[in-house]
């Protein structure tokens, strides 16, 4: 059965090792080989890319793209949860590689449901691209202004700000018994209850569609603005692009939380096949880490693109300055509501490795901070948390296993 849970096997391999590939199979047994993607501008652009790094490893290896349409291709006239299925972006994809027709399917990570089908599995990931969210509006439109009580200061970063003032500006004329409110474009429930957290005065409403399909029904009128991945913003071009049309306000991803796997490429295979073994040689080390840490805490969750859910692993090689203005003597704990507010604490016998390399932050002791860490956010609901672990696997799945466990029982101890 695919690993659909990394973390609880001790055997799962990234397409290496002696689960991939069986004795006498070698690369030059294929001529070419057939990748499988939806059609969008966007999705051809991500398979190209595999293309590429196919190509950089082995010149000689001829590839092609075989277009297949999914579920969720499809049925654009309902919203995603409506259509009450998992894998409505990658079902299709997993029978042609289950019935021979491609070798490789490409996938977004973050629309990739919590279980494969049996018999496949993840073999190689990118290199992340921009994990931030974008608020998208009409050039020279106005924006929602922040919430100062939620926190919501800061969710546009430090970008462009004679920009960012001059659309709240216009925000602010509009007269507060005027009933006006931005109305926001986005179909995930994530996104949703982000917006409003962090926005006065919003609404979202749904919106179906690729990139550019979204963007025409944004100057069409029907939003005010439209929330969209960077990453696929940056693959398609289309903000530089576009710039004479639409402002773009890339979001802080402290205070806006991307969703788990958001900015990455995951090329899928049958367990045991050739190429499964020739894509390890494609697959990103430290994108892998995030892949694994992020999907385990949807999987401990039990959620998937459909729900309000968010985990955001990265690695850092400082100190967070949150942990820093903790004052001596209080109780350690990495956990902490991602609106300012005081550290929560946790019971005593809660506290263990994870937060023990941070004793020299905290208390002056001789333990020295680990160089390459990782910090974890996690969201689920109206719940945050946030983590910081050793840079590896095995403290990854446990980071995200406390994570989930916190969100789920926050309310308990708030």
């Amino acid at each position: 059965m695919l690993i659909g849970n990394p973390f609880l096997n001790e055997k799962f391999l990234w397409g290496g090792g002696n689960a991939i590939g069986s004795e006498g199979w070698t690369i030059g047994n294929m001529n070419t080989i057939r990748i499988g993607t939806r059609g969008s501008r966007l999705a051809l652009r991500q398979a190209a890319l595999v293309q590429a790094a196919i190509a950089e490893i082995d010149s000689s290896m001829k590839t092609e793209l075989v277009i297949l349409q999914t579920k969720g291709d499809q049925m654009q006239d309902r919203p995603l949860p409506a259509i009450g299925d998992k894998g409505v972006f990658s079902r299709e994809l997993e029978q042609a590689l289950l019935s021979g027709r491609v070798d490789l399917a490409v996938h977004s990570a973050k629309d990739l449901p919590m279980s494969l089908a049996m018999g496949l599995s993840i073999v190689a990931v990118l290199p992340r691209a921009d994990v931030r969210d974008v608020l998208v509006v009409p050039r020279g439109g106005r924006i929602p202004l922040p919430v100062l009580a939620e926190g919501g200061v800061g969710v546009y970063g430090k970008y462009e700000m004679a920009r960012i003032e001059e659309g709240m500006t216009l925000s602010r004329k509009m007269p507060k018994d005027s009933g006006h409110v931005f109305r926001i474009g986005t179909g995930s429930r994530r996104r949703r209850i982000l917006a409003g957290r962090v926005w006065e005065n919003v609404v979202c409403e749904e919106i179906r569609g690729n990139v550019d399909t979204r963007l025409k029904k944004l100057l069409e009128g029907r939003y005010d603005g439209i929330l969209l991945a960077k990453a696929g913003l940056d693959r398609l071009g289309t903000d530089s692009d576009r710039e004479e049309t639409f402002d773009f306000y890339p979001l802080s991803p402290e205070l806006f939380s991307p969703a788990a796997c958001q900015g990455i490429i995951a090329v899928e295979a049958v367990q045991g096949s050739v190429t499964a073994r020739l894509c390890k040689k494609i697959s990103d080390v430290e994108t892998e880490l995030c892949y694994l840490i992020e999907r385990e805490a949807l999987a401990q969750l039990s959620a998937d693109c459909s729900e309000p859910a968010a985990a955001w692993c990265r690695r850092t090689s400082s100190v967070p300055e949150e942990y820093r203005s903790l004052t001596r003597g209080l109780e350690i704990s990495m956990v902490r509501q991602m609106e300012p507010s005081a550290v929560q604490k946790l019971e005593a016998s809660s506290v263990g490795s994870l937060e023990a390399a941070y004793a020299a932050t905290l208390y002056g002791s001789e333990m020295a901070y680990p160089e390459d860490s990782i910090l974890l956010d996690v969201m689920y609901a109206e719940n945050k948390v946030r983590l910081i672990g050793a840079a590896e696997a095995a403290e990854g799945g446990r980071m995200a296993r406390r994570a989930a466990k916190m969100v789920k029982k926050q309310t308990d101890w708030l």
